[in-house]
């Protein structure tokens, strides 16, 4: 799959198909298929990535995440995310996101080798779990050397305006041997910041909240977050069309 290294991209993280076609019509390049993102993105249904596929004509990468909470799986857990990645590709996805750490928080390359193998010619693009490597340097050189084609990361820190300095040092490693992609506050105010710190790769789920009818009105909600929010379609174009004059 050619790289798309060379020039600036937009990926949004989606989790319906009317934000996944609102998100394309924005000026999305690419989208990052979730379910559950208010937990960091889960594994979305084999339905959803049907439909969103059949709504959009930009690649679409879909999150493998079996269960919320950290990335050392159990071998169950990584035998039902290797099912699900098989038939989401089959079912003519992009790419797989994934990502798992050992019990140490080093990249557990003999599992993300085994999806390296199951993507095959396709992406494979390893989620932020990268962000709680205990040495963001090694873990780099682990993806590079398993064949990741990119890394989404914040720069070890909760939001990426305050990892910016350990963004820019993984592009000076990276050397173009693997893309990096930044997310975790990626907005309209926040892209010339890491613009400047020579990242052309930016990923984020430009929302706001959304109504719900009925929901909003209830006498409680099932969890704190469980809140619907849609895509703000004013700050995705704001961010397209800023993208592209900060590449210009």
């Amino acid at each position: 799959m050619p790289s798309l290294e060379n020039r600036p991209i937009i990926e949004v993280a989606v989790a319906d198909v009317d934000d996944a076609v609102a998100a394309q019509k924005c000026g999305a390049d690419r989208l990052e298929l979730n379910s559950a993102m208010p937990l960091g993105g889960l594994t979305p249904s084999i339905g959803l990535v049907r439909e969103v596929l059949a709504a959009v004509q930009i690649p679409v990468v879909v999150m493998v995440r079996p269960r919320p909470g950290g990335f050392c799986y159990s071998p169950s857990q990584f035998k039902t995310a290797l099912l699900d990645a098989e038939t989401i590709l089959a079912a003519g996805a992009a790419g797989i996101v994934w990502g798992a750490l050992d019990p140490d928080r080093n990249v557990d390359q003999p599992r993300v080798a085994a999806m390296k193998a199951l993507v095959a010619g396709k992406e494979l693009v390893f989620h932020r779990a990268f962000d709680l490597a205990q040495d963001w340097s090694m873990a780099l050189e682990s993806l590079i050397d398993s064949g990741v084609d990119r890394v989404l990361s914040s720069g070890q820190q909760p939001a990426a305006d305050s990892g910016v300095d350990c963004l820019k040092a993984m592009m000076q490693q990276a050397r173009q041997r693997i893309e990096v992609i930044v997310g975790s506050g990626v907005r309209v105010a926040t892209i010339p910041l890491f613009h400047a710190a020579g990242l052309c790769q930016f990923h984020g789920t430009f929302s706001q909240s959304g109504t719900d009818p009925g929901y909003d009105s209830a006498a409680f909600r099932f969890a704190v977050n469980d809140q619907q929010r849609c895509l703000d379609q004013a700050e995705l174009r704001a961010a397209r069309t800023l993208v592209d004059r900060l590449d210009g």
